[in-house]
This record gives structure tokens, sequence and C-alpha cells, in this order.
């Protein structure tokens, strides 16, 4: 119940038959951490069952350290990523406000047969493969090769 709670669960739903099914991005494990068998040779069974349950819980404090370093790098990598944007956006704005000044400075004369020739082309290129297993966040890879 608690690794459910804990777990990272994003509002894509695939649907399977009449059932919807949520898509989990990270799952914390393992799920039940009581439920072991205990082999014969255990003296006494409570102490056995706690020894158990504490290996369970510490595995599931493993799993949720991954995933919290998970989480990190993901927004890490996210973060510096709109900081080179916001870097490349500011050189663009003051580069164009450089020229609206040197523009404003002086007059220009053109004719509408000179405007006809001169086509702008955008110097930016268009990523065309948005969605690729390399644009995968870590856990959705771990995902899909494990299956």
């Amino acid at each position: 119940k608690c690794s459910k709670l804990i777990s990272n669960t994003p509002r894509h739903v695939v649907k399977e038959g009449d059932r919807t099914m949520p898509l989990v991005k990270r799952q914390v494990e393992p799920i039940h951490v009581s439920r072991t068998k205990l082999d014969g040779s255990v003296k006494n069974e409570l102490e056995g069952v706690t020894a158990n349950t504490l290996a369970g819980v510490i595995r599931q404090l493993s799993s949720l350290s991954k995933h919290a370093e998970n989480v990190f790098t993901e927004l890490f990598n996210e973060s510096s990523a709109h900081v080179q944007r916001y870097k490349t956006l500011k050189t663009k704005v003051d580069h164009l406000s450089g020229q609206l000044k040197e523009m404003k400075s002086r007059s220009y004369s053109t004719s509408a047969s000179n405007l006809a020739s001169q086509h702008y082309q955008s110097p930016v290129r268009v990523d065309h493969q948005i969605l690729s297993r390399d644009s995968l966040p870590a856990a959705l890879r771990e995902l899909y090769e494990s299956s």
C-alpha cells in the first residue's frame, strides 16, 4: 500500500480492454515487504518475520533513493536546458535590439520590387525526432528494456 502512494503515476492512461491501466513511471520495489516464507531453520518466528520485514523496508528505501536520484537528475537536465534556451534567446534579443537602434538611426528607401526579391530564411533547424528512445526518461527506458 505504501509503495503505491510513493510511486510517481503520470496522468496518461493506457486502455486495456474495458479496464484502464495507469502507466507507472516509477515503482518502489519490493511491493510486499512481509510476504516472504521463513525457512525451517528459524527458531523464533516473530524475529524471523521482523528481520524479513526490515530487510524489505531497507530494499524499498534503496529503491526510493534510486528514484529520487533519477527525479533530481531529470530536473537538473531540464533546468539546464531552460537556462541554455534563455541564454540563446537573450543573445538574440540583444542582437535584434542593437539592429533596431541602428535601423532607427538611418533612413532607408526601398522599392516594392526590391522587397520581393529578398526572402528571409531562418537559420533555426526544426527538430523532427522529438519522441525517440533517447528522449525517454531513464525510468521509462529501464521499464521498456526490462519488458
